[in-house]
């Protein structure tokens, strides 16, 4: 299953990298300028733009119909990243050109490189249309308007893929966190005893087993760390790390094997068991801050971009990310004892910021009269720039969290359900 999930990850990233590239130029691009505007429709990976001026309809990469009537297709393309090479584009008298095009991620917006052709400007800044379904001037061949698929920033490929890649972490999730551990049981003399009987064997074990149950327990009790919990003064017996509980769990096994009588034996047995056992268990390690901002996040995404998929999607990954902060209680106790993790998180060591930024005061003399009201002639400055600053940088934080919520619970999940 942990294979499976892995796979099933790999290839979302792969989808989402595909489906990224194949939408760079693909849709309905505007050139506007003063004297002369066109529209441009492309799909360079594929034919499936209509040329409007072929008796029989035929496919193309795309097409430029401008304002002055002038007309082109696109017939040969070659796309390497954020460059294309348009190597045969035709216009209505059947004349070739060749033509370049490159995407600009900065402000998406694509420069179509002419070469001259037909006294086209040597270069045209074309930007990415708001209105898919748009209707060109009269002046304008009739072509075709409409994308449905550049009508979202996500293609289909993509929604499916990351659909299937949020059921199966949720369901992997569930499935770890609501399965029992093998040591989750009570351990007692008539336990053993029945085993013991079960097996063909004295219902009560000898001196000799006694002693190698205990020798396995001791070797196993050198295994746990000593915590100390400061505020109490207590200290207890945990488990830091995934190796360690594999050793751990590695002697109780033996033990359990040899199916001691000995009340202290067993008693041993049942207190290790009992930590190993609270060790897998699984505690929200997560952020409810990191989840607000995430659905605050979902909102304003579904309500600028208008997009029902793009909300549902955000929506789903604020489920994985809940699910996928579960971790074992040893990670988080590892993370206590090491101190690299405070109770707030990331997100609230920068709120700190806030209560920890200093206000500096200037307080100045001057040689005005004395104020005849409070009797003072200094004048006080307060400075709350760094406490202006702090605050914006913890909004900016929680913001990028929210959006990138779904990149933040696949690393949740990876290293809470697949490394641990």
């Amino acid at each position: 299953m942990k294979r499976i999930t892995i796979l099933l990850f790999l290839c979302f990233m792969g989808i989402t990298m595909t489906s990224a590239q194949q939408n760079t130029f693909k849709g309905t691009w505007l050139y506007e300028q003063e004297e002369k505007n066109g529209t441009i429709q492309l799909d360079l990976y594929q034919k499936s733009i209509e040329n409007g001026f072929d008796m029989d309809g035929a496919l193309c990469y795309g097409t430029f119909a401008f304002s002055d009537g002038s007309y082109y297709s696109i017939e040969e393309v070659e796309v390497k990243g954020n460059n294309a090479s348009l190597q045969k584009v035709l216009d209505t008298e059947m004349g070739e050109f060749k033509m370049q095009m490159t995407y600009n991620p900065d402000n998406k917006s694509i420069e179509l490189n002419t070469n001259g052709a037909n006294s086209l400007p040597d270069k045209l800044l074309l930007r990415k249309s708001d209105i898919q379904n748009l209707e060109t001037s009269a002046e304008s061949p009739t072509i075709n308007e409409f994308d449905n698929e550049a009508s979202s920033p996500i293609s289909w490929t993509g929604i499916v893929g990351a659909v299937i890649l949020i059921m199966a972490m949720a369901g992997y999730s569930l499935f770890i966190i609501n399965k029992k551990n093998e040591f989750d049981q009570v351990y007692t003399t008539e336990y053993f005893s029945t085993v013991r009987r079960s097996n063909g064997k004295n219902p009560q074990s000898t001196p000799a087993e006694n002693a190698q149950a205990t020798g396995l327990l001791e070797k196993l009790r050198q295994e746990l760390t000593i915590f100390q919990n400061h505020p109490s003064g207590a200290s207890y017996l945990i488990l830091l790390k995934k190796r360690q509980y594999k050793k751990c769990a590695d002697y109780l096994r033996q033990a359990i094997e040899v199916a001691p009588t000995n009340p202290e034996a067993v008693h041993n047995l049942q207190q290790y068991a009992h930590i190993l056992t609270n060790s897998q268990r699984r505690l929200f390690d997560g952020s409810y801050s990191v989840m607000i901002a995430a659905g605050i996040a979902t909102l304003l995404v579904g309500y600028l971009m208008s997009d029902l998929l793009i909300a549902i999607l955000f929506a789903e990954a604020i489920a994985v990310y809940y699910l996928a902060s579960f971790a074992p209680q040893y990670l988080i106790l590892n993370k206590m004892a090491n101190s690299s993790h405070v109770s707030t998180g990331f997100l609230g060591t920068l709120a700190k910021i806030v209560g920890n930024a200093k206000v500096i005061t200037y307080i100045f003399d001057t040689q005005d009269p004395i104020d005849t009201i409070t009797g003072d002639n200094k004048y006080r400055y307060d400075d709350y720039s760094q406490v202006q600053a702090s605050v914006f940088i913890v909004i900016l934080a929680y913001l990028v969290a929210g959006i990138g919520i779904m990149y933040i619970a696949c690393w949740r999940f990876f290293r809470n359900f697949i490394m641990h």
